[in-house]
Order: C-alpha cells, then structure tokens, then sequence
C-alpha cells in the first residue's frame, strides 16, 4: 500500500507494460458521473474481455467510496447472503490487437479525497512515462437516435482529435474526479483530450452499445491502437434496429424525434462550418510567422545581391589579374 497516502496498492510481481520508445496511452473511464447508456462501463467490460490485461494498483475503495450512497448489490439465495458486489477502481495494463500495452483506470468514480486521488494518478502518468491522456465520458444530450451518435472533443491536444469535432461552447459544468484529472495534466504540459459520446436522452437509461463502440473507435485513432470493435459495432446494429422498431409503435414520439433531426442538422452544419475555418485560420501564419519570412526572404535576396556583385566584379578583372 501507498503508505504517504494509503490510496493504491501494487500488485507484486508488477506487470510489464512493455518496451516502446514512446510511453503508453492511458485511457481513464470511471463510471458514476457522465455514462449515459452505460456506455464507459460497456467500454471496460469489452476491453478487460477481449484483451490481455494485468492489474497493475488497486486503489483502497474504503478510502475512496461512499458505500451508503452506492449500496453494492447484495445477493441472497436459501436465506444467505450468497454474494456482494464489487466496487472497485483498478490501473490495468491492456494489450491490443496488435500486442501493443495501452494503460487502463477504470471503476467508479471516488465519493471522497479527489485531490489525492488527482495527485496518486498523476504520480503513476509519471512513474509509466504515460505520453497521452484520454479521458472518456457519455452525456445525455437532446439528440434523435435516427442520426449517427457524435462525439465530440475537447483538451489540449487537438492535433490527435483527427476529424472529430471540437467542443466550442463556454460552460460552467459541474465537477468530477476525472475533470479534476483533466485540469492537472494539463497544467503538467500532458496532452490530454476528452472524448463525449452524445446519447439520445430518451435512450440514456439503458444500454446503449453505439456509444461505446464510437467513443473505442475514438480512442483507437487517437492513441494509434488497434482495438477489437467489431463485436461492438454489431451490437450498437442490433440495438439501433430494435430501438427504431419499438420507437415506431410509438407515433406521438414522431413529432418530436422530427424536430430534434432539425436542430441537429443545423447544428451539426454550424460546427462543422466552424471547424472549417478554424483549419483555414490555423493553416494562415501569425504576424510573427511572416515577420520570419519576410525576413528570410529578405537575407536571402541580399545574399543573392552579394553573389551577384562578386560575380561581376570577376567579370571586370583584367585577364592574368589573379
């Protein structure tokens, strides 16, 4: 056990993460605070079962959790207590397809002591010269289930986003251990982004397979790993067919799922629009950048000028002169 803050416990022998020349990506998805339809817990079960994994720190759960206002589920059979869930926050190393180590925080997300919390995860991005950090959440939004689910981006780091788009919009949210997270790495100079999954929210309750499969296919591009998703994208398929058939028995739905695809459409369009001349203004250099150009071309013309003079001033020498 960490005996400065009796917060995690390494797990002895501790497991290779594996010789790279650039450090792992950790891809940290606690449940309990943005995991509409399930989908971060959906993302951990299909990684810790379709990939080989090790526990590298179990953290102290009688440290960190609340169990009065997160009672576990507790079994009874023949009049005994048969079994008792568990509640736990675990670091994992997982390899991909391609056997290359990624690292894994995953579990519920701690009642208690989010800055030690902070400052342990943070100790351990060192300790494993962690090189990204991708942080995976699944809000509630008011968005049709009859267009494709978004995900959008926000971080540090917007360079790995790829084409995802960008969270543009100035908010006061509430906080979480993962935001928390966030904030300090970022101020460590860790790159570090936010994947959001958009879940219909009249869908948000139950599982909702799409969500995870996209916010994986996320991370994938981004930490440049290959990860199982087939299995994923098959069940988000069967959902999404089972969704539209229940959906249809439902006319007095149709109203308003038809005004949700309006503002959609126009909001997709408007970010989309942004994003596009966002891309064009950063491809346009700063005054500095010109400044450094003119001045390049500038030296490069006087040089050229320099050249010339000595080139005709040998022209002019008399023959024999050297």
């Amino acid at each position: 056990m960490n005996n400065d803050s009796n917060m995690y416990e390494l797990a002895y022998p501790r497991p290779v993460v594996g010789h790279y020349t650039e450090g792992p990506v950790l891809v940290v998805a606690l449940t309990g605070y943005a995991d509409a339809g399930n989908s971060l817990k959906i993302v951990n079960n299909h990684l810790v079962s379709a990939l080989e994994n090790a526990t590298i720190a179990t953290f102290n759960m009688d440290e960190l959790v609340d169990f009065r206002s997160r009672r576990p589920a507790t079994t009874m059979r023949d009049g005994k207590v048969v079994d008792v869930e568990t509640v736990e926050l675990t670091l994992k190393v997982v390899k991909d397809l391609s056997s290359k180590p990624f690292l894994l925080l995953s579990g519920v997300e701690p009642d208690f002591r989010w800055n030690a919390f902070t400052e342990a995860v943070t100790d351990l991005v060192a300790t494993y010269n962690v090189s990204q950090v991708v942080f995976l959440y699944s809000a509630a939004m008011n968005v049709p289930h009859t267009r494709p689910l978004l995900i959008t981006a926000h971080g540090n780091a917007p360079k790995l986003w790829g084409d995802t788009l960008g969270w543009d919009a100035h908010m006061v949210i509430p906080g979480a251990a993962q935001l928390n997270i966030e904030h300090a790495l970022q101020n460590n100079g860790m790159p570090v982004t936010g994947f959001t999954a958009q879940v219909p929210h009249y869908l948000g309750a139950g599982d909702y397979p799409e969500a995870a499969w996209k916010l994986l296919r996320a991370v994938g591009d981004t930490g440049s790993l290959n990860l199982p998703l087939k299995a994923l994208q098959l069940d988000a398929e069967r959902a999404s067919e089972q969704i539209a058939k229940e959906i249809s028995e439902h006319q007095e739905i149709t109203p308003m799922v038809a005004q949700m695809e309006q503002v959609f459409d126009e909001e997709l369009a408007r970010r989309r629009s942004r994003a596009e001349l966002a891309r064009a203004e950063a491809e346009i250099p700063t005054a500095d950048e010109l400044g450094s150009i003119v001045e390049d071309f500038l030296a490069s013309v006087d040089h050229s000028a320099e050249l010339g003079e000595i080139h005709d001033h040998d022209d002019d020498a008399e023959p024999g002169a050297h």
